[in-house]
């Protein structure tokens, strides 16, 4: 289509010619006045209002002088009639911009308030006036007491002066705001939390509204835009453009959906009428501070108001004719002309938000454009009409309140605490996200009843009284309580404060779960009262000395190790002169070089305590420096005397030691996890006729030959520390073979692991054996005879053995000094296999005293109840390390009974620590004693490995158990069992186990309370 030659102005559609006056469908009172500040137009709502609330300054007709208003008004407005006046004729003359006021008129039995807006019609001066006159009262009324978070949100929607609404995502209104109620005419109590589409819908649009919510909350991070009919109270319609935006919480869920809407009811009415309108909307369309234009379908401008004007930089008149292209670059006019087609093509107004630039300053606005199609009289379309309204505002609004609301829930998650908000008058209780995580609840809001059931009761009396106390202003609400947590019952510590408004009769309150505070704070505790015993063990105290006061500090093991009455105050001075002269220069000189050079010191000097006494003590010093200076030094004193006493005779003693180890008869030899050999001893190759070279290129299989490779090579990489023994044989290099006892155990050594191998020739021992074994076969006197070597060989043993045990214990106690580890490692070997041979021989001689009936009862009366209870006790710690419970069961009360106490102990204590070492981690031991018709039975149970009925004819002979792999796994002698049953029937009684593979045994023996001959 080509332009036509006719001038723009000619075809435009007048916007000055009013057929209607459209200004009477507005709700508010419009009037204009002309320059010389008389009155040229008032609305019908103006007129109406003077009516009802006047007299003046309400009561305008056409030409009345508002300039010259007196005081005759008697609706309390009369005191500000000059200053409207002075700020009128400012206004006409340029000096001011704008103004807005709000005041109160009564009227006979009600107070209502008006708030009235002046700005100019014109940037040309004098210029007319426009006055907007607009109903509050409702507002006034119905405004809610809120937070002052709340505030901010519900003030930036009010201030908007468009509707506001807030949904949650049910749809159900969590706010309104004035502008919407003023223009529905509902109160905020009638329609708060109740549905938006019930209430304020058209019932035929409910569905597509409906399905327009589901996409808003679908699509949350695109807002939606659409227009829609509402329902006011008196059952009248409203149209309204909506801009919704689905609102996030922290953890990204929907919370709420914010709606600000623009009623274009009266808009799309003067649309429809734009083509035909003169004179006064005219006057009115250039005053809007909206860009207002008119486009043919062609995009050729037809009229524009001044502030599309400053858009494209230029009049009216060189606008009227153009398109977007000849004044914007062509991808923005594409924009443009693409949003007039849609608009067009929709046949209806259509909504968008963009950026533009202003061509007269270069200033940047956000606008929300509605474009609407135009047609003639006769329903033909002529073009589209627009409107853009400056949105910046609203959108850094938008932005400030999102950001606020970001950093209230970030503060609150960051911080780790929660906010409550209590309303005395509702009795409902809103709670923040990070409130409900710490009470472990998705319920948003509570009723107080409900909230205190939070609480453990014991706490309920004092929050009562504390929340007594803040109300009547007591004391201030700074409580710490314990709840349980509703999600999964925990027991939470919680500490909460809080501030009440009286003017709102509400309090608003924090909470901060401290769970992990209160236990490092009980940690803390525990770790000082431990540390002090540890000192008082160790004999160990501490102290410290700050240089920059001069106070010192003692651990009251420090004053006791001083020999100092507990309340001594510490004092440097004073701890200085317990040191002898030679000890007191060296601690003297080192204190000083620790304060002047920050050198640390650690000393082992004489001492004499307060009593007179002589110690040995170890001082050590550590500074703390802060800028370059000592500003503190902190140190241990240790009683070392014992040791110093005991380092002479350790040394004697490791001397006999390494004697006893250089001419021990045993051989050694290490292994790795090759089988080959790592180091050996000489004395080990003499016993395989080697070399000490040669025997240090062979593998075990090279000589032990019992075993095939892969035995022997699992049996070297299974051995731990917990040690194996076993017996063999091995091939000499000449082909012969000896016997061998072998005591083995695993270690590291570097990156790799080592088999250590102590290896004992018991080819004679093995003769002997066999010579008593049939000895035995042949009469009872050589078994009698084998009792008597067994005891005098275990005689001989004993006594080496203990010397071995005694010092091997001294040096794992670093009394002579310390071991590096590889030394500990050999050492802890010594130990094990030492005390392993020391009980072995111990029951060895027991068992060949009875036999030889050389073992005697030492019988007296005693409580078996104090028996089982001493027994039981000293087997806790064996029981605790595997989390085993040992439970007593005495049914037989308090029984005196005629025995042999140490024997019965021996009993006691073998049949428990049987059960302790075969009942697996978590299990249970029980103890039962039942006393009938003067017998005794004591039962030990437990839920342990169990035995087979064939190994149970087995387990009560000397040197049996169940099975070898128990010995190697579990350890013992296989003697306890056998003492037992001698025990027992030295004492006339008899003794037999209950048991099942897998469900536990139970050993029970009878004797008399008391002998018959007793």
């Amino acid at each position: 289509m080509t332009a036509s030659n006719k001038s723009p102005k000619q075809n435009e559609p007048s916007l000055l010619n009013l057929e209607t006056d459209s200004m009477d469908l507005r709700e508010d009172g419009i009037v204009i006045i002309a320059p010389d500040g008389t009155v040229s137009y008032a609305n019908k709502r103006w007129k109406e209002c003077a009516h009802k609330y006047g007299p003046n300054p309400f009561k305008y007709e056409h030409g009345y002088e508002k300039l010259n208003l007196s005081g005759e008004t008697t609706n309390g407005f009369s005191d500000k009639c000059v200053t409207v006046a002075k700020w009128i004729r400012d206004i006409i003359n340029g000096t001011e911009k704008t103004f807005s006021l709000e005041y109160p008129s009564q009227t006979p039995g009600e107070k209502h308030w008006f708030l009235m807006k002046v700005q100019p019609l014109s940037q040309n001066h004098p210029t007319g006036v426009l006055l907007q006159h607009i109903d509050i009262t409702e507002r006034k009324r119905t405004g809610p007491d809120l937070t002052e978070h709340e505030k901010y949100i519900h003030s930036l929607l009010n201030n908007i002066q468009l509707a506001g609404v807030t949904l949650d995502p049910e749809g159900n209104i969590v706010f309104c705001n004035d502008f919407l109620l003023g223009l529905t005419g509902w109160k905020r109590e009638e329609v708060l939390y109740k549905n938006w589409f019930d209430t304020f819908l058209p019932s035929e649009i409910i569905p597509k509204i409906k399905t327009v919510f589901a996409k808003t909350i679908e699509k949350s991070d695109v807002p939606s835009y659409y227009k829609n009919e509402i329902v006011t109270k008196n059952g009248k319609r409203r149209l309204i453009a909506w801009n919704n935006t689905a609102i996030k919480d922290i953890t990204g869920h929907i919370c709420s959906i914010t709606s600000i809407g623009e009623d274009i009811t009266d808009r799309r009415f003067a649309e429809k009428s734009l083509l035909t309108s003169k004179g006064q909307l005219r006057t009115l369309v250039d005053t809007i501070p909206d860009l207002i234009w008119l486009k043919d379908v062609n995009g050729i401008y037809l009229n524009c108001n001044p502030k599309f004007e400053r858009f494209f930089g230029a009049k009216e008149a060189e606008i009227v004719g153009k398109t977007d292209y000849d004044f914007v670059e062509k991808d923005l006019a594409d924009f443009f002309t693409k949003n007039d087609k849609e608009a067009m093509k929709a046949d209806r107004p259509t909504v968008n938000e963009e950026e533009i630039i202003y061509a007269d300053d270069g200033h940047k606005e956000y606008l929300e454009t509605i474009k609407s199609p135009m047609y003639d009289p006769n329903g033909h379309l002529i073009g589209v009409l627009g409107v853009g309204r400056d949105i910046t505002q609203r959108k850094h609004d938008e932005e400030e309140l999102r950001k606020k609301e970001l950093q209230l829930r970030t503060a609150q998650n960051v911080g780790r605490f929660g906010s409550w908000h209590f309303d005395l008058n509702s009795g409902n209780v809103d709670a923040s996200e990070e409130a409900l995580r710490i009470y472990g609840t998705e319920i948003k809001q509570f009723t107080i009843k409900k909230i205190q059931e939070i609480p453990l009761p014991e706490y309920r009396p004092v929050l009562d009284k504390a929340l007594h106390d803040l109300i009547t202003g007591k004391a201030p609400y700074d409580v710490h309580f314990r709840i349980r947590r509703q999600k999964d019952g925990a027991i939470r510590d919680i500490h909460s404060v809080a501030e009440y408004f009286a003017e709102h009769n509400i309090i608003i309150g924090t909470i901060q779960d401290i769970t992990e505070l209160k236990q490092a704070e009980n940690k803390l505790l525990e770790n000082k009262a431990l540390l002090n015993e540890v000192g008082r063990i160790a004999m160990i105290g501490g102290w410290e000395f700050n240089v920059v006061s001069g106070q010192c500090t003692w651990t009251p093991e420090v004053l006791k190790i001083h020999e100092l009455d507990i309340n001594t105050p510490a004092n440097n001075e004073l701890g200085l002169t317990f040191y002898p002269s030679g000890s007191r220069e060296s601690i003297v000189k080192a204190f000083q070089n620790v304060v002047d050079k920050g050198e640390s010191y650690d000393l082992e000097l004489e001492f004499i305590t307060a009593k007179g006494n002589h110690k040995w003590v170890r001082t050590s010093g550590r500074p703390t420096i802060e800028n370059g200076k000592v500003v503190k030094v902190t140190g241990i004193l240790q009683d070392i005397t014992e040791r110093k006493q005991n380092e002479l005779k350790i040394e004697e003693e490791a001397i006999r030691r390494r004697i006893f180890v250089e001419q021990s008869s045993d051989g050694i030899v290490v292994i790795d996890q090759n089988g080959k050999v790592f180091e050996a001893n000489q004395k080990y190759a003499d016993m395989l006729g080697y070399s000490l070279e040669e025997v240090l290129q062979l593998h075990v299989w090279d000589w032990d030959t019992p075993q095939t490779h892969e035995d022997l090579l699992e049996m070297i990489r299974n051995v731990d520390d917990s040690g194996d023994h076993f017996e063999t044989r091995h091939r000499r290099k000449d082909g012969t073979f000896l016997d061998v006892e072998v005591s083995s155990n695993g270690a590291m050594f570097g990156e790799q692991k080592l088999a250590f191998c102590v290896c004992r020739d018991i080819t004679r021992r093995k003769q002997d054996e066999d010579e008593l074994r049939h000895a035995k076969l042949e009469a009872e006197a050589a078994n009698m005879a084998k009792s008597d070597f067994l005891a005098n060989m275990s005689h001989e043993l004993r006594t080496p053995l203990n010397s071995i045990y005694g010092f091997s214990q001294l040096l794992n106690d670093r009394i002579p000094g310390e071991l590096n580890e590889k030394q500990s490692q050999y050492l802890s070997n010594v130990l094990k296999s030492s005390k392993h041979l020391i009980e072995l021989i111990n029951d060895i001689l027991d068992l060949s005293k009875v036999e030889a009936g050389e073992m005697q009862l030492c019988c007296d009366d005693f409580l078996i109840n104090d028996l089982i209870d001493e027994t039981v006790t000293s087997m806790q710690p064996a029981a605790r390390k595997k989390h085993i419970g040992i439970r007593t069961d005495i049914q037989a009360g308090n029984v005196k009974i005629f025995a042999d106490k140490k024997k019965m102990r021996d009993i006691m204590y073998n049949l428990l620590s049987n059960a302790v070492k075969f009942t697996p981690e978590s299990g249970e031991i029980c103890v039962r004693v039942i006393c009938s018709n003067g017998k005794l039975q004591v039962s030990v149970s437990d839920n342990g490995i169990g035995i087979s009925k064939t190994d149970q004819l087995e387990i009560f002979k000397p040197f049996k158990q169940v099975d070898s792999f128990l010995t190697r796994k579990f350890g013992g002698t296989g003697l306890g069992l056998a003492i037992v049953k001698k025990y027992v029937e030295m004492h006339g009684g008899n003794v037999l186990v209950q048991s099942d593979t897998g469900k536990g045994s139970t050993f029970t023996f009878m004797i008399a309370v008391k002998p018959e001959n007793g």
